[in-house]
């Protein structure tokens, strides 16, 4: 893959930064042999690793079951309508079910807090990932710990056509956020 880094994550006070490129990637849960869900991630400060690394986001599940809520009485209105014939709208309502539906239940298998991608540690902090325009740097919510310095992210995109050739990765993770594996991603 060809891309062009454009956050980089820069201490007030020392030498520490850190960029995007540590989210990059594919990430997903192994819930069943051949079943696998996509895992969400960002940045985060991981105590064990003393620096920034991806952490999982876990998903809402308040917000998911209101979901499935809307989409299960939005399918049954549209299946009335439509009088059993084939619709590619209930096919993508059905795929949209399916998916809250294995998200519910992996997070019903899910025992253990957000974690550090890297280390496996649950001794994290979630620092929210600002929305950085081109050109912008925003100043993060979160204190260096034992430097004391402020958090900055910069998009420091620009048009001088440098790109780097990443390799990219799937890793692989148990339901409980616990590393199992890792391989180069087509």
């Amino acid at each position: 893959m060809s891309k062009q880094i454009e956050e980089v994550i820069l201490c007030s006070l020392c030498n520490y930064s850190t960029n995007e490129a540590i989210l990059w990637g594919v990430y997903e849960y192994v819930i069943s042999d051949n079943v696998f869900l996509h895992m969400k991630r960002t940045y985060g400060w991981c105590y064990s690793c003393k620096e920034i690394k991806p952490i999982e986001v876990l998903p809402d599940k308040p917000k998911l079951e209101k979901e499935l809520e809307v989409l299960n009485s939005t399918r049954k209105r549209w299946t009335a309508l439509t009088e059993f014939k084939s619709n590619r709208a209930l096919e993508t309502v059905d795929e949209k079910i399916k998916e809250i539906q294995d998200c519910l239940k992996f997070l019903n298998l899910r025992k253990a807090p957000p974690r550090c991608l890297t280390c496996g540690s649950t001794d994290v902090v979630n620092i929210v990932r600002p929305n950085v325009q081109e050109g912008e740097s925003v100043q993060l919510a979160f204190t260096h710990p034992g430097c004391g310095g402020t958090f900055t992210v910069k998009n420091s995109r620009n048009d001088s056509g440098i790109r780097f050739n990443w390799r990219i990765y799937r890793r692989l993770y148990s339901v409980n956020g616990q590393f199992i594996s890792k391989e180069i991603w087509r």
